[in-house]
């Protein structure tokens, strides 16, 4: 194993890209595949793919008046947004999930809502929101974007779960903000000054985990503490001259920015590979079998749960 410095971490970043082109666009052509469902992964084939039921298991039902039995899922890339009802959420949205934190640090319950509003004619989504109501009452309503192409919003968002990824207290949010077959690219959306910010790369664009695998490769990371410090790390592995490498990039929370610190990588045994297509982030885990599912979808999921 070795280590580089913050230079040099930079490296990694073709890499990186090459390996999200790889899964985006290759990795539906094998068996099984792993995606991430609402707060929970599930390895499920192509052809019949379905999920486990997501429950928020934080503190109950968000404040507020709340639909009752949701159903529980995951949306799926290509397919319409199934229609559903939430408090403060324009009606004929769809693709609604949401999520409890505390989002203003002060450990008081917020819950936020990621929805799609308006869809077209065959239920897609025309552009995404996000609204937070925070404990006080007040709301605060953004605009994330309009779907697109490449590694912009997809047609199906949610919001994964809250979790404290900076380590400044307050909660931020784990939003799925695009993906393919095998693939979710995650986000992270922080509340400052009474505005939603996505997290974004010093070097220029927002910063996304890419988690996912397939038979050559993996990916995950997540969030770790070092040195007293919140870091965020993104990992991945993958198969060269039938051996397995994996490789570790460290960031570092600058605001509302991250910059690689350090890199770390080698060559491990396909047993090995688990650590690196993970992703653990506080109450967001995801490694295939879900140990904590922080978050609720609304409406009839296209998937089944099961």
């Amino acid at each position: 194993m070795t280590a580089m410095a913050s230079p040099s971490a930079r490296r990694m970043v073709p890499v990186r890209q090459h390996l999200l082109a790889r899964r985006m666009g290759l990795f539906a052509a094998f068996g099984a595949i792993v995606v991430a469902g609402c707060g929970q992964a599930a390895v499920v084939p192509p052809a019949t793919a379905s999920s486990r039921p997501a429950v928020d298991h934080r503190s109950g039902p968000p404040a507020g008046p709340v639909p009752r039995d949701p159903a529980r899922g995951r949306f799926l890339d290509g397919e319409p947004c199934p229609l559903a009802s939430y408090p403060g959420v324009p009606a004929g949205s769809g693709c609604i999930s949401y999520a409890a934190g505390h989002f203003e640090g002060d450990g008081r319950r917020d819950t936020l809502v990621v929805y799609a509003h308006p869809l077209d004619r065959q239920g897609f989504a025309r552009a995404w929101h996000a609204r937070i109501t925070l404990h006080s009452g007040r709301a605060v309503v953004a605009a994330l974007g309009r779907p697109g192409h490449g590694i912009g919003l997809g047609e199906n968002l949610w919001v994964m779960g809250a979790v404290n990824a900076d380590g400044d207290g307050a909660d931020e949010a784990i939003v799925r903000v695009n993906g393919g077959a095998s693939t979710d690219l995650l986000g992270i959306f922080l509340l400052r000054n009474g505005h939603l910010i996505e997290a974004r790369k010093a070097s220029g664009g927002p910063f996304v985990f890419v988690f996912g695998s397939d038979v050559n490769f993996g990916s995950g990371g997540g969030c770790r503490k070092a040195g007293g410090r919140m870091e965020l790390v993104d990992a991945g592995a993958w198969i060269k001259r039938k051996r397995w490498h994996w490789m570790e990039t460290y960031y570092r929370w600058q605001g509302t920015q991250v910059t690689p610190v350090r890199s770390l990588r080698g060559t491990t045994t396909p047993r090995g590979t688990g650590r690196y297509e993970a992703f653990r982030c506080g109450e967001v885990d995801l490694n295939g079998v879900a140990t904590r599912e922080s978050c609720t979808l609304l409406g009839n999921p296209t998937w089944k749960p099961i």
